[in-house]
Order: structure tokens, then C-alpha cells, then sequence
């Protein structure tokens, strides 16, 4: 199964907290893997940065949402808990937790415009629908990166050999 994106994390991280226990982040993300069967490699992607995992950083970006819509807390520092706005949700019986679902509290129509991404403007391999905001730049990033490269190739491959005599 592929990692899943965040707004599809959402919901089942809501269930996971529906027992009204604290979780740590860690705690957390290692229940949605299980939950969404990720096998190791999987849980070991990297994004292009190298810096952090790709499923750590979507279950982290899930939590912001769901804590910024009131639906989750932070009693201390890397814990989470349901809150009884969250509950409630869950009453409802949703069938998926997304950004549009979460347009219905006015908290998180606030923070969204304060804090519109918008998709980059280079191309990207694959699919972006779904990507973290991190995930926009560092793909873009790479995207500029790989372009520079192949045109900086093609220059040295348009010079004359005494110049590339000159460069060694």
C-alpha cells in the first residue's frame, strides 16, 4: 500500500484518540503504520530532503490540521488527545476527515488564510494532490535542481575542447 496522504490519515488518527487517552507522536504514528499496514520501507522514505520520513511528516501535518480545527489538543509537549469537539465528529460517523470537512469550523477557515499553499509552479513527477506543504518545496526544489543540472550538461557539451582542457 502506498503512504498514505494526510487528509486520509486524518480520520483514522481521530479514531485512534476516540479512547480519550494521551498518545505520544510517536505512539501515534507507529499505530496509523500498523493501521495502514506500511510495511518497513514504507515507514523509512525519506522526503528528498533526506531529513525526515515521509509518513512522520503527513501524521504531523494531520495533527496540525485536527488541532487547529479543535478536534485534537496538545496537553504537553509531542501528546495528543482528543477534545469533545472531536468526539462529537466522530458521532456523526464521517466516511473521511479532509481539509473541505474541516472548512466547517471557522477555526480552520482563519488559519487557512493566513496560510494558503499553493501547488509550486514548476512541474513535478507524479501526482501533488494530497502532498504537505514541506512536500511542495522540497519536490519543487529537487524539480529546479534536476532542470539546472540538465541545462548546466548541455552547456559544458556545447563548449569547445579547449575549454573543457582549461576546466580539468
Amino acid at each position: 500500500m502506498p503512504i498514505p496522504d494526510f487528509q486520509s490519515i486524518m480520520l483514522p488518527l481521530l479514531i485512534l484518540l476516540s479512547d480519550k487517552k494521551e498518545r505520544s507522536n510517536q505512539e501515534i504514528t507507529s499505530e496509523l503504520a500498523h493501521s495502514f499496514e506500511l510495511t518497513d520501507e514504507e515507514m523509512n522514505q525519506l522526503l528528498p530532503s533526506g531529513v525526515q520520513k515521509i509518513f512522520v511528516n503527513r501524521v504531523a501535518w494531520a495533527k496540525a490540521y485536527l488541532k487547529r480545527a479543535l478536534l485534537i489538543s496538545s496537553p504537553k509537549r509531542g501528546f495528543s488527545v482528543i477534545t469533545d469537539r472531536g468526539l462529537n465528529v466522530l458521532k456523526e460517523n464521517p466516511n473521511k476527515i479532509n481539509i473541505k470537512y474541516l472548512e466547517r469550523f471557522p477555526e480552520i477557515l482563519e488559519f487557512r488564510k493566513k496560510s494558503i499553499v499553493e501547488p509550486p509552479a514548476v512541474a513535478i513527477d507524479g501526482p501533488i494532490e494530497g502532498k504537505t506543504p514541506e512536500e511542495y518545496i522540497e519536490y519543487g526544489f529537487q524539480s529546479v535542481l534536476d532542470d539546472l543540472s540538465k541545462e548546466l550538461l548541455q552547456k559544458i557539451k556545447e563548449c569547445a575542447p579547449p575549454f573543457l582542457e582549461r576546466l580539468s
